[in-house]
Order: structure tokens, then sequence, then C-alpha cells
């Protein structure tokens, strides 16, 4: 009968370090999966970063494709005015040569 006690305890001890030992490989697991998941978090951040950056760059070119487009306006209604301007100074020189002719 003591043999059987022991033999059981025997049993129970060797089911005990078995459950440590799972205990441990559960633990480390653990430790192994969170570590992933800090690796995924880190490069979801990173993502994230490059995309905010992405998006500040294309505000940044918007707002230049803005400012080209008013600058092209400007010079367009520049140039008009030049047109302007100098049709007018010639139909000046035309009417000053008539009125020398005229003398």
């Amino acid at each position: 009968m003591d043999e059987k006690i022991l033999e059981l305890l025997q049993k129970m001890n060797n089911n005990i370090t078995e459950m440590k030992q799972d205990i441990n490989d559960l633990k480390i697991g653990q430790v192994e999966t969170n570590n992933r998941l800090d690796n995924m978090d880190k490069r979801f951040d990173s993502i994230e970063n490059r995309l905010d950056s992405m998006e500040k760059k294309q505000d940044i070119l918007y707002n230049q494709a803005i400012a080209t487009a008013e600058n092209i306006t400007e010079i367009r209604e520049d140039l008009g005015d030049v047109q302007v301007t100098t049709t007018c100074n010639l139909n000046d020189l035309k009417e000053l040569k008539k009125l020398k002719s005229v003398k």
C-alpha cells in the first residue's frame, strides 16, 4: 500500500512538473504574442505616420496648385491690361500722327 501511495505521489509530482512546464510555455507564448503585438502596433504607427506625412504633402501640393492657378490668372489679367494699354498707346500715336499731318 505504501508503494501505491508512493507511486501515486510520484505521478502527481510528474503531473505537477508537467503543469509547471505548460504554464511556463504559456507564459513564454504570451510574452512572444505580446512582443508580436507590440511590433505590429509599431508598424501600424509607422504606417499612420507615413499617411499623415503624405496627407500633409498633398495639402501643400494642393495649396501650391491653387497659388499657381491664381498667379496664372493674375498674369493673364496683367497681359490683358498690357494689351489694352499697348492698343491705347498705338491709337494715341496714330492720332498724334494725324494731328501732325493736319498741321
